[in-house]
């Protein structure tokens, strides 16, 4: 849902942060399309899978990190996540 699902990227070095937010009253499995535009801009290389690190829990998950899948992941309802990808 555009309206109540928000996310953006930071980069900087070998890191980007991806922050995602949810602003509805349920729980949301999120599908977030990584756009081709944005491996190109930042020289980023694409991988079928890596390791998240959530910085507000420490929890890690498996996301698939390219422009041909979705990103998903599970937020609860008025949270979000902040996650940090290494390259």
């Amino acid at each position: 849902n555009p309206d109540k699902n928000y996310t953006f990227v930071r980069k900087c070095d070998n890191e980007l942060i991806l922050v995602i937010a949810n602003f509805e009253d349920t729980d949301k499995s999120i599908g977030i399309n990584l756009p081709q535009h944005l491996f190109e801009f930042y020289g980023l290389p694409e991988k079928k899978k890596i390791v998240a690190t959530d910085l507000i829990n420490g929890t890690k998950e498996q996301v698939a990190f390219n422009s041909a899948q979705r990103l998903m992941t599970h937020i609860p309802a008025h949270s979000g996540k902040l996650l940090k990808i290494k390259y």
